[in-house]
């Protein structure tokens, strides 16, 4: 009876390689199945190891598998089956005012992007909700608005009580009568970009240079259509 080899995801893509020239490859007999389909790749044994070509388990896993011999890079860009996100930036053309005590916001833009990087230098992707969003402070004073450390709650249920970093996030200390633009991301762990049709913006509540409070929290809802 032929033994079988059935590989469920792609993290298991540790379990390949390429065949390394000189050494023995036995005959294996091996079937691969991938997500309950069977491949007619040819797997074998070496040294007591089981190999299977990494190109067509990946490509029956839904991933594009791109070789660079340039550099001799092997790239692989699977789907991300823990979210089912989509592979392209989304963006929503909205017109949402606030306003808090002398504080105003507008949010005029909401992006979906599915691989965020926090860091410019960082390899690790993310899937985050972008706010595009313009602060005011209309008074003479000085006041402090944590408008980059605002709660989320989807439609969907999830509720992001943390942001993330960016160059272009608004600062919370704001001089008399000045406006700042920025974005506000909100990482999403938990929800289907596909799913989210709403979501409620929870605004932190101003104080003045005192720490007394000028305005209190307050909320908003973003509708995407």
């Amino acid at each position: 009876m032929k033994k079988k080899i059935i590989i469920t995801a792609l993290s298991i893509f540790t379990l390949m390689a390429v065949f390394v020239a000189g050494v023995f490859a036995a005959s294996s007999g091996l079937t691969l199945i991938v997500n309950g389909k069977v491949s007619n790749a040819e797997t074998k044994i070496i040294d007591g190891s089981t190999y299977v070509p990494l190109r067509a388990a990946a490509e029956m896993l839904g991933a594009d598998v791109k070789y660079d011999a340039s550099t001799r890079t092997v790239t692989i860009v699977g789907k991300d089956t823990s979210a089912n996100l989509t592979s392209d930036l989304k963006t929503f053309n909205v017109n949402v005012n606030v306003t808090s005590g002398p504080m105003k916001l507008n949010v005029s833009k909401v992006t979906f992007d599915p691989a965020y990087r926090e860091y410019s230098f960082s390899a690790e992707t993310q899937p985050v909700i972008i706010l595009d969003v313009t602060a005011e402070n209309t008074s003479d004073e000085k006041l402090t608005w944590y408008v980059d450390q605002s709660d989320m709650v989807l439609n969907t249920k999830e509720q992001i009580e943390d942001t993330l970093m960016s160059d272009s996030r608004v600062t919370s200390e704001f001089n008399g009568k000045v406006v700042k633009k920025g974005i506000v991301v909100f990482p999403v762990k938990n929800s289907h970009f596909k799913d989210i049709t709403s979501m409620r913006l929870l605004l932190k509540y101003v104080i003045d240079k005192d720490f007394n409070r000028v305005a209190d929290e307050t909320e908003t809802e973003i509708i995407l259509k």
